[in-house]
């Protein structure tokens, strides 16, 4: 079963903004993960942006369920790539 995993491109210098709008962001981000859309999220710890991955069938649903994310309009998010992985073994997967 595949997923999207989203990867985020934050505005250079948004650090402040992110903080500002960062309890938002996660309330709504918790909304995603009680409905099952969200399997994970996290900031890459150079502060370049974040990865979240998400259960939806296509790149196209994803960007519908993230496109009301506080800290894309703030401005924080200039850049969203969205690619279909497919896991074959791990955590996502069923038993070997």
């Amino acid at each position: 079963m595949p997923f999207i995993a989203v990867e985020y491109v934050y505005r250079d210098g948004s650090v402040p903004d992110r903080d500002l709008h960062r309890p938002a962001h996660l309330a709504w981000l918790s909304e995603l993960v009680n409905q099952r859309h969200v399997l994970t999220a996290g900031p890459y710890l150079d502060d370049s942006g974040a990865l979240l991955l998400l259960d939806a069938p296509n790149a196209e649903a994803a960007a519908k369920l993230l496109s009301d994310d506080p800290f894309t309009h703030a401005g924080i998010v200039v850049e969203a790539r969205y690619t279909e992985w497919n896991p074959v073994i791990g955590t996502f997967t069923g038993p070997l």
